[in-house]
């Protein structure tokens, strides 16, 4: 099994900073799309194209797998009016297109949020729904098109009906489409494990998980540490990767903040972050 991490902090080194990424031992990489004011997005599509072929030849010159691309995400959300959700349909449609010119498979989006987050229980949860599925099955087609496997992200936020690990089974099963997956941030699924344990929610999804989030937090705050520094029981966790039969790349969400005060406590931690993911992936090989 691969060890990945977000690529996005390491940009700051430039040229072929995926050199980077595997100096202190990754192997994958998730490749960050999430800012739509980026100017990923300002490019014409010619550009896009040329700019993300040398960024994929880069990673593969390292050593370094683009396993998994994460879509574009803005907080707070932005989704309410037929006009933003037609925005973000087309950039959604832009990074699926920049996704497949990397010969990335996996790529990762939120559900829509056009109610807000506090739908769950409420009249809005089944709209919510509804809008989702509408919106999802028009990317799919883009997605399949483009060979890409959307890979919808189990949610923090306890008040929305559709982001707890299983209403985001029960939408992929709905959605019944090989190229229609999860992504299980474990993070996330630490903080709704009111409905169900993280290791139990994996065990339940199975192989729909096509790729993961790896950090901790405190059970209620969706903070992105390291993981074995906040409350998920790591043993129980690692077990249930290993008993669905996992075998993609293990990647973290969290990486050694750049505001550290020296360039060597954040080489040093970014050690540290990758030492601690491989431990984690030797509990489930062995």
């Amino acid at each position: 099994m691969k060890i990945g991490i977000q690529e996005i902090s390491f940009r700051r080194y430039g040229g072929n900073y995926f050199k980077k990424i595997k100096q202190y031992g990754f192997t994958a990489a998730d490749y960050d799309m999430c800012n739509t004011e980026s100017e990923l997005y300002k490019m014409t599509e010619e550009e896009r194209k040329a700019f993300l072929i040398k960024t994929s030849e880069m990673a593969k010159e390292a050593g370094v797998e683009l396993f998994q691309c994460h879509g574009p995400w803005r907080w707070p959300v932005r989704d309410n009016t037929p006009e933003d959700r037609a925005e973000r349909m087309e950039k959604m449609k832009t990074s699926i297109r920049a996704c497949s010119y990397m010969g990335c498979k996996n790529w990762v989006i939120h559900p829509i949020m056009p109610m807000g987050v506090n739908d769950r229980g409420t009249e809005n949860e089944k709209k919510t729904r509804d809008m989702n599925k509408v919106f999802m099955t028009e990317l799919l087609a883009c997605a399949k098109e483009y060979g890409v496997v959307i890979c919808f992200e189990n949610m923090p936020m306890t008040g929305l009906g559709i982001g707890y690990p299983l209403d985001i089974l029960r939408f992929v099963e709905e959605m019944n489409d090989d190229n229609f997956k999860i992504c299980f941030d474990i993070g996330h699924a630490q903080v709704c494990s009111s409905q169900i344990s993280v290791a139990d929610a994996i065990r339940r999804m199975g192989d729909r998980i096509a790729c993961f989030h790896v950090h901790d937090n405190n059970g209620w705050a969706d903070i992105h540490t390291m993981p074995t520094t906040g409350c998920v029981d790591w043993n129980e966790v690692c077990a249930a990767v290993k008993e669905i039969g996992y075998s993609g790349a293990f990647s973290l969400e969290c990486y050694a903040a750049t505001t550290l005060p020296t360039e060597d406590l954040y080489v040093r931690l970014s050690q540290i972050y990758f030492e601690v993911a491989k431990h984690l992936v030797e509990k489930i090989e062995n």
